[in-house]
């Protein structure tokens, strides 16, 4: 009771304030605090009074709700005795008084004093959005332009963060700068021209939402600020240096890549020396790539020793922007640049040489001649090929002092040095050099036409290893057509080919050329060869029969298997290997008492129990036409195999006396 007696008297007079004033006065009397904070004064009391000693008094009081009443209410009188109290309470606050912070930043700005202008700025950089967003707005109040620059940094980081918080405080920040007037729009062209492209984007963004246009004059500044990069090279010469200060200061590397593409469109030759820096020095390699298109595309020769200075390096990494530095090199196309791109093709990466040559192919200098016949020789065959068709492109008399050196790559196959031959009429009248012509341009019948002649090249191609599986077939079927002896012990080899397209022609040339000495690399291939020879027996192939005469049937059925027919033809269908179309072969082969039949039966008695035969290695048994072989031979003596049996002419001829043609 007498708290309330208390109270009620020191709330009906002036008491309170003088009370106030002595604790604020007094030190070391915390006895008289916690005394004081007992009462609850009446702020809407002390506010019609304007009592603002009082009400500052209040702010120290124990119930939050007191100090915020407070705290309102002297941002409404507006009374500037209270900006000093609320200047320390907002520099002294914690995460624990962050919502009362919160109020006395929005009461320094209704008070509208300047004195709060360096505590709030310092408020724009708190943790805490809702602290900057109140900041921001009493700053708009307070209407100083010395706080539009900080206002513009909250804005440009509130623009790029994520969440609602951050847009309240760029919105507030946006609103703040418009209540500032003139001074801010002023400071926000101004801003266009800030080394920062965040900065710069901010201020833009500004000027939009305000609703003011740049004048001529930031026009280009606008443009590039606002990112928008055809419109700043549509302004051609004025955007220069706009563009240049982006690509110098900017710490976006997306800002720069596009400032120095934008430079090389509008032709800036004055930012040649800024791009060759931006070449050599950026640690963006994208935005190095950017700069030397660029210079490229203005194409002042002073910039030649710039991008030559690079392509000595081998570094992988910035193979691209070395790419790039060629291109720009050809562009420029002058004789310094022509003995640029000619030295590049020393460099160690291909890639880097065969932009080198194609750009050369777009110079078409003679000074770059005897670099191409010497590249002729490149272990590359992208680089060769290259190196042929810029030939090609700079003319007759480049060909001809190539003239030997594409020869000798006809002899190797390179298909493109005929092509350069042709085109200019300079393929030679010699008939063993045309054979080289002809194989190497792929003109398969023209090869078998010429006969013996074609033998030494087609044979070559066939053992050519880095040639591909089309190539090798179509020389092994040549080869087979053509019948030449010399071609056997290069086809017996391909039946060992890793490919099984080259694998299949060799053992078809082998049966068109029906040579004995064939019959045991073949049989081999067809019983231990994964699914080459079997699979082309299986799916209908007869041309061995020339090899195996009578026997092919038999040797097709105890080794090959059935084709599975499918939409009426048997070619790369699966193989099924039938049991009983085996048992029914070597049944056959048992009733061949012939030395050809013990040769067969001496194979099949060595089979392991089961092979891989298909490509999706099925495994499939031979265990018991293998038992039946070695019984059969055991019955004829255990006859060793006799490979002189394939030499007489009548080996593989089944005749009546043998056995009936029924039981085969």
């Amino acid at each position: 009771m007498g708290r309330d007696l208390l109270g009620r008297q020191l709330g009906s007079s002036e008491k309170w304030g003088i009370a106030a004033e002595e604790i604020k006065h007094s030190k070391g009397r915390r006895w008289m605090v916690n005394f004081f904070s007992l009462f609850k004064p009446n702020v809407a009391r002390l506010q019609r009074k304007r009592d603002v000693t009082s009400l500052i008094a209040a702010l120290v009081h124990e119930d939050p709700r007191i100090r915020r009443a407070a705290l309102s209410a002297l941002g409404e009188i507006g009374d500037v005795c209270a900006v000093e109290p609320l200047i320390q309470r907002l520099s002294r606050r914690t995460k624990w008084t962050m919502d009362l912070a919160r109020s006395d930043a929005t009461a320094l700005g209704r008070i509208g004093d300047t004195r709060a202008l360096e505590p709030l700025i310092a408020a724009l950089k708190d943790p805490d959005a809702e602290l900057r967003q109140a900041a921001a707005e009493a700053l708009g109040i307070i209407g100083d332009a010395r706080a539009v620059e900080s206002l513009l940094a909250v804005l440009s980081y509130s623009s790029n963060a994520l969440g609602r918080d951050e847009a309240r405080v760029s919105k507030s920040a946006l609103s703040a700068i418009r209540a500032i007037g003139k001074p801010g729009v002023e400071f926000l062209l101004s801003a266009l021209k800030n080394p920062d492209s965040r900065m710069r984007l901010a201020a833009a963004t500004a000027l939009d939402t305000i609703g003011v246009f740049p004048n001529p004059s930031n026009q280009a500044w606008y443009a590039v600020a606002r990112e928008r990069w055809n419109d700043a090279v549509v302004m051609g010469a004025d955007a220069v240096q706009p563009l240049m200060c982006a690509l110098k200061s900017s710490d976006s590397y997306e800002v720069r890549k596009a400032a120095a593409e934008a430079l090389g469109m509008v032709n800036a030759l004055c930012a040649v020396d800024m791009l060759g820096a931006a070449f050599f020095e950026d640690p963006n390699l994208s935005v190095s790539t950017a700069a030397a298109t660029a210079l490229g595309k203005i194409g002042d020769v002073s910039a030649v020793g710039l991008l030559a200075k690079e392509m000595g390096g081998s570094d992988p990494l910035r193979v691209e922007m070395r790419r790039a530095a060629v291109k720009a090199l050809g562009a420029i196309r002058a004789p310094r640049a022509v003995d640029a791109l000619v030295a590049v093709l020393q460099n160690s990466h291909s890639d880097v040489r065969l932009v080198a040559i194609e750009t050369l192919g777009e110079i078409r200098s003679p000074r770059a001649v005897d670099a191409l016949v010497e590249a002729l020789k490149d272990s590359n065959a992208g680089i060769r090929k290259g190196a042929i068709l810029t030939l090609i492109a700079t003319g007759r008399p480049a060909v001809e002092a190539a003239m030997e050196e594409l020869l000798t790559l006809i002899k190797q196959g390179e298909r493109s040095a005929c092509i350069a031959l042709e085109t200019y009429g300079l393929i030679p009248d010699d008939p063993q050099f045309q054979a080289w012509y002809v194989v190497a341009n792929m003109e398969w019948d023209k090869a078998v036409a010429m006969g013996p002649v074609a033998m030494e090249p087609l044979i070559a191609q066939l053992k050519r290893s880095e040639e591909d599986e089309f190539t090798k077939s179509n020389a092994a079927w040549a080869l087979g057509r053509i019948g030449d002896a010399r071609a056997l012990e290069s086809l017996i080899a391909a039946l060992k080919d890793s490919t099984r397209p080259v694998r299949d022609s060799a053992a078809a040339a082998l049966g068109v050329m029906g040579d004995l000495r064939a019959v045991e690399p073949v049989i081999t291939a067809l019983l231990y060869s994964r699914p080459s020879l079997r699979d082309q027996w299986s799916c209908g192939a007869e041309s061995l029969s020339n090899l195996f005469g009578d026997y092919t049937k038999l040797i097709k059925d105890a080794f090959g298997g059935v084709a599975a027919k499918r939409d009426n033809s048997y070619l790369d269908c699966p193989v099924y290997f039938d049991d009983r179309v085996k048992q029914e072969a070597v049944n056959a082969l048992c009733k061949l008492n012939t030395p050809v039949s013990s040769n067969i039966l001496y194979k099949i008695s060595m089979l392991p129990d089961m092979l891989e035969m298909n490509s999706n290695d099925t495994a499939v048994s031979f265990h018991s036409i293998r038992e039946q072989a070695r019984m059969e031979l055991k019955k004829r003596g255990s006859p060793e195999y006799d490979s002189t049996v394939y030499l007489t002419t009548r080996a593989w001829k089944i005749g009546d006396d043998d056995v009936s043609t029924r039981d085969l």
